[in-house]
């Protein structure tokens, strides 16, 4: 009786081991198969430039790396202490369904936007969102940007 009890549990625990591995087999996703490796730093992912247009407009300038794109939505220029305007976005808008946030526009290889200033000393809070095509979604980026050195903080 103890031999059938214990090969009745090897055959439950074969048949329950086995269910298990099809069934993490059958739902593994493309961002299952990223390695550490493959996930660039934000910093890379999504480069930040600054420089100035005239002597109260700067252009604000993301440089992304192949397959990476930003959400035109998650862009948010601001400053604490006085309005700013942006003037123009230049990039080619792509709408794409996201399996985040469903049917939205994003930016491949580069974007840049040019903002309107009424004075050169002021720091500018940037934030930004992207995403690589194979799934892995970088959380909000937040940047500074000191006006009058042209240096991001």
């Amino acid at each position: 009786m103890k031999k059938l009890k214990k090969t009745y549990l090897n055959a439950l625990f074969i048949i329950f081991f086995s269910l298990f591995s099809s069934i993490s087999l059958l739902s593994s996703s493309p961002l299952d198969q990223l390695t550490q490796d493959e996930i660039l730093p934000a910093d890379e992912a999504f480069k930040l430039s600054v420089n100035k247009h005239s002597e109260n407009r700067i252009i604000l300038r993301w440089d992304m790396k192949e397959n990476c794109f930003l959400y035109k939505d998650k862009f948010n220029i601001y400053s604490e202490t006085e309005n700013i305007e942006s003037i123009k976005i230049a990039g080619n808008p792509n709408q794409i369904n996201d399996i985040y946030f469903g049917e939205v526009v994003v930016y491949f290889n580069s974007v840049s936007q040019e903002i309107k200033l009424k004075n050169e000393n002021i720091k500018l809070n940037v934030s930004y969102q992207g995403c690589n095509e194979k799934g892995f979604c970088y959380p909000i980026i937040n940047k500074v940007v000191d006006v009058k050195s042209l240096s991001i903080l």
